[in-house]
């Protein structure tokens, strides 16, 4: 887009909103709970723990933000919900590579119907034409120049999903992906397998994904539960 996006997000919305009371962790076997012949898939990219929801027998994908149907970034096609793919919007997604893979795991599915987060559902040969040329030209289409995340994703795995912004401490030291100078300072980590990691509700959800993902990358874990028994077990 053009910056408006970024322009009006100071009147967006910025409380969080409590859900815990209708949160339950996701069967490993892939199934959802109360949606026969539906199944979930760990999509991430736009966020750590993105999922999309696949039913084998129509051939229909609910994607959320793994990618979209409409230029999010751009307040025009916000505003006439144009229908066309896109990657997930660049604002906030995290890392691209995942978000690559994502992309190119759902094409292959062929699905006849897709329902975004963003734009309007879309369904057809032409749909999965679309789709298929997403995966294919992902770095081309999908990926911006320049960006916050390009060359330093913030990966749950790496004990963070999120890298707050931060400004350069000498101007012009920093070069984006594109050869030009300037961009944000982001922190630097230590290698997964150098690090120590506490996780709390490290028996369920994302806090049990996380500590197996982190496991097996050669971290050391401090892990922390209600559930003793889970815990246990974990």
């Amino acid at each position: 887009g053009g910056g408006l996006m970024a322009k009006l997000s100071p009147l967006y919305p910025t409380k969080p909103v409590d859900v815990s009371t209708r949160l339950r962790a996701l069967p490993e076997d892939g199934t959802v709970p109360d949606m026969p012949g539906w199944r979930w898939i760990h999509t991430p990219g736009h966020s750590a723990g993105h999922v999309s929801l696949w039913r084998e027998g129509d051939r229909a994908l609910i994607v959320g933000d793994a990618f979209v149907t409409t230029a999010a970034e751009s307040a025009y096609a916000t505003i006439t919900q144009a229908p066309e793919l896109h990657g997930p919007p660049r604002y906030y997604t995290t890392d691209w590579d995942a978000a690559r893979a994502s992309v190119e795991a759902l094409a292959k599915l062929d699905p006849d119907l897709v329902i975004t987060g963003h734009g309007r559902a879309m369904r057809g040969t032409e749909m999965r034409d679309a789709l298929h040329g997403l995966a294919r030209d992902f770095d081309r289409v999908a990926v911006p120049e320049h960006g916050l995340y390009l060359d330093r994703p913030a990966r749950a795995e790496d004990g963070t999903a999120y890298r707050p912004v931060q400004r350069p401490r000498a101007p012009g030291n920093i070069t984006n992906r594109n050869g030009t100078k300037g961009g944000r300072m982001s922190p630097r980590l230590k290698p997964i397998a150098e690090q120590v990691i506490i996780i709390t509700g490290a028996s369920s959800g994302i806090g049990l994904a996380t500590a197996r993902m982190a496991a097996k990358r050669g971290a050391r874990l401090v892990l922390a539960a209600r559930s003793g028994g889970a815990l246990g077990k974990l």
